[in-house]
């Protein structure tokens, strides 16, 4: 779903410009830049939010949170995987953006990311339940629990939307 808006771009830029958007150079082309937009993008920002989350959120010093990024990106398979377009390296950079959000206070922004890591992946669902005890550790008020709940719906619900139509 990431690549939509993008693709739609690049697929009537290209034919506006004369280009056949069907050729070999230009799928490599779109290929290309897409996995960018849709894994690497992502990703990147992932490990800037987990820096930000060791710094700010777990007092680690600057030094330990730029480690930590450093090791989550290439030490994992986040590396590899973004070579490639694939949903697990962007759907955890999805979690990573919520739980930045959910400790800054940004519930629905939180449950936004969260629910777009559930389209991106589905199975992202069994982290749910960690989610569930950072609210309840965090002694998060229903109101607060029930604007992540709302702001995840869209994610969710294009996902099912999804699922019934293919």
């Amino acid at each position: 779903f990431l690549g939509i808006p993008l693709y739609f771009l690049l697929f009537h830029v290209e034919r506006a410009l004369g280009a056949d958007p069907a050729s070999v150079r230009w799928a490599y082309a779109n290929a290309y830049l897409l996995n960018l937009w849709i894994s690497v993008f992502w990703s990147a920002l992932g490990a800037v939010f987990l820096f930000f989350l060791c710094r700010d959120h777990f007092q680690y010093t600057e030094k330990s949170a730029i480690a930590i990024s450093v090791l989550y990106s290439l030490g994992t398979l986040v590396f590899p995987f973004d070579s490639q377009i694939w949903g697990h390296s962007t759907a955890a950079a999805f979690l990573l953006l919520a739980l930045w959000c959910f400790f800054g206070g940004r519930a629905a922004l939180g449950g936004f990311f969260v629910g777009l890591a559930i389209f991106t992946e589905y199975l992202v669902l069994p982290v749910l339940p960690a989610f569930a005890f950072f609210f309840w550790r965090e002694k998060k008020t229903p109101r607060e629990i029930a604007t992540a709940f709302l702001g995840a719906l869209p994610g969710v619900l294009g996902l099912l939307i999804f699922q019934r139509t293919t």
